[in-house]
């Protein structure tokens, strides 16, 4: 696939110790583009200093928000762009997953392709993780890496959730019968704590999506 199809964003908050590798090595697969969310570390000045290309949010919104936010981006300014792809910036989901998602797209032209991580950091993400399996045929709907064909990201990005870390996504697709599917991906540890919430508030959040999903 030609890098110039394909946009790898990635959200960043507080995220120096890692950010800039995770970057540059992903340049080697298309376009790199960094959503800071009002970082109080040095991650601006170091994507600065990198001149790798990234937007500051005026103030931080979360995640979920910082995706969005990426996403109407790049469907407005990247006009010969065909996918995007999503990489967290901490580095648990390792760059070298990214052949294989795009080794799936370029057999069958799929809407979205979730990366099945191998162990899961939370209770709450297991109970979703089967409760999805049972309900929609896929696995690990909260998973931050995922390629997105921007032609059907297009009808939907108006409508997702900014409290679902994105899970509604591939539900939306699945109504709309676009063409979802797992591929299985590796991951590493983490060394510090996670950005998106303490474990005790994320797992209400993810049981709370849980709770939409049954309903």
């Amino acid at each position: 696939m030609q890098k110039h199809k394909i946009v790898i964003l990635i959200p960043c908050f507080n995220e120096e110790k890692t950010i800039i590798n995770i970057c540059k090595r992903a340049k080697k697969f298309g376009h790199v583009f960094v959503v800071d969310d009002k970082s109080r570390d040095n991650s601006k000045k170091l994507l600065k200093k990198e001149k790798i290309d990234f937007k500051q949010n005026k103030i931080n919104l979360g995640y979920e928000r910082s995706l969005i936010e990426g996403f109407k981006f790049i469907i407005k300014k990247f006009k010969r762009v065909k996918y995007i792809l999503t990489l967290d910036a901490d580095g648990e989901l390792p760059v070298d997953n990214i052949p294989k998602i795009l080794n799936t797209v370029k057999k069958k032209d799929f809407d979205l392709v979730i990366g099945k991580r191998k162990s899961l950091n939370r209770l709450s993400e297991n109970l979703l993780d089967l409760i999805f399996r049972l309900k929609f045929g896929y696995k690990d709907p909260v998973s931050g890496f995922k390629l997105y064909k921007i032609a059907s990201l297009k009808k939907i990005v108006n409508k997702i959730s900014n409290s679902m870390f994105l899970v509604d996504v591939p539900v939306i697709f699945l109504k709309l019968n676009l063409r979802v599917t797992n591929i299985n991906i590796s991951t590493t540890k983490r060394i510090d704590s996670p950005r998106v919430g303490n474990s005790l508030k994320s797992n209400l959040k993810i049981l709370r999506i849980v709770y939409k999903i049954l309903h």
